[in-house]
This record gives C-alpha cells, sequence and structure tokens, in this order.
C-alpha cells in the first residue's frame, strides 16, 4: 500500500501487514512527522493503492522569528524532529530561517518535538555550529547540566542562533494558532542582538 504524507506529500511504500491490526502510526522519513492514516473513498469503495492522508494535523508549538536582521516568520511544529537554520539552496535544512544574519549557521540547531494524549516535550539541541546555541540569552553549554545534551524547551524561550532569536510559543487555552503566537511576540519589542565570544 503506498500512503501520502500529509506534511511533505512523500509517496510512502507500507507493507499491507502493517494494517491487520488497527491503523498503524507511520513516520516519515523524509521530514519525519507522524501520523494515522485516514482512508478515503473513491465512488464508495476503498482506494487500495494510494491512500491519502486528509486528516487535519494541527500544530503543538511555534516558532516565530522575532529580530532586527530578519522579517517576522512563523514555522509550526508538529511531532517530529527539525533541523533549523539559516535558508540555504546548496544545504537545506528542515525549517529555514530568512535573515541577513551570517553568523546564523545553515544547520543551527535541532528542535524535536513529541507528543501524545495529554502530553507534550520539546528537546533543543545545538548541530555543532560556528556560533552556538543561546537559550534566554545562555549559552546551551551552561544551561545544561552535566551529562545532557539536550535542553527542555519552555513556553516563551527564546532561542538565539548567531545573532538571530526565535521565540518558542506552546499552543495553550491562550495561544491557540499561529495567527494570536505570532500576534502576541510582535506586540513585544527586542533589544539589539550581541554576539559573544565563548
Amino acid at each position: 500500500m503506498i500512503l501520502k504524507c500529509p506534511q511533505c506529500e512523500a509517496m510512502l511504500p507500507v507493507p499491507d501487514a502493517s494494517f491487520k491490526v488497527g491503523l498503524p502510526k507511520i513516520t516519515c522519513p523524509k521530514c519525519k512527522v507522524s501520523f494515522v492514516p485516514v482512508f478515503e473513498k473513491v465512488n464508495g469503495m476503498l482506494d487500495k493503492t494510494v491512500v491519502l492522508t486528509k486528516q487535519q494535523i494541527e500544530p503543538t508549538a511555534w516558532l516565530i522569528v522575532h529580530d532586527e536582521q530578519a522579517p517576522l516568520q512563523t514555522f509550526e511544529i508538529i511531532a517530529g524532529n527539525y533541523v533549523i537554520g539559516r535558508k540555504s539552496n546548496s544545504k537545506p535544512c528542515d525549517i529555514m530561517v530568512e535573515t541577513k544574519d551570517m553568523t546564523m549557521s545553515r544547520n543551527h540547531f535541532i528542535i524535536e518535538a513529541m507528543t501524545g494524549k495529554g502530553f507534550s516535550s520539546y528537546k533543543l539541541s545545538d548541530c555543532k555550529s560556528t556560533n552556538h546555541t543561546f537559550v534566554n540569552t545562555i549559552s546551551m553549554q551552561d544551561v545544561l547540566t552535566i551529562g545532557k545534551e539536550k535542553y527542555s524547551l519552555k513556553d516563551g524561550d527564546v532561542i538565539q542562533a548567531g545573532q538571530t532569536k526565535v521565540e518558542f510559543k506552546i499552543k495553550s487555552s491562550v495561544v491557540n494558532s499561529a495567527l494570536e503566537a505570532t500576534k502576541i511576540i510582535a506586540q513585544k519589542g527586542f533589544a539589539k542582538t550581541v554576539l559573544l565570544n565563548k
């Protein structure tokens, strides 16, 4: 059976045996989004060649670029792994930030989003970037406790990649859409970013 990823629309071959006991959770190898397929009937019959996944996947968090060197940008976070960096055609990543900041690497940091029934977890790690990753103005190296390589992101954390600042917002009863998250961040002022040698 072939499934279409609802995020990147890649066509994914899945063995028929995977469907013997209910609907399996599929993770797209291309964009790392996990989903449960939704079968669509064509002329009253289930199409067994291509299963279109029309299920709406709601974001659980957003990354909002709020910086003096870049236009305001909002990126959705759904379950999966995301490499974030400066926009580049030669070395693309999952979330490409449009910025004039050459101190932001093309593959700068990673967010791992894990969601389940009633819980969500977001881990931040650096991609061994030249200018490091900072959280709330503190270097990741200083934020992490001994033996840990990943930081647990919280709502409102400000991630700095090079000189570019990105704020992390988690979906809640107060912030329920990309528009609301972006509006809250856009109303804040921002101080000029200074890059410190570490």
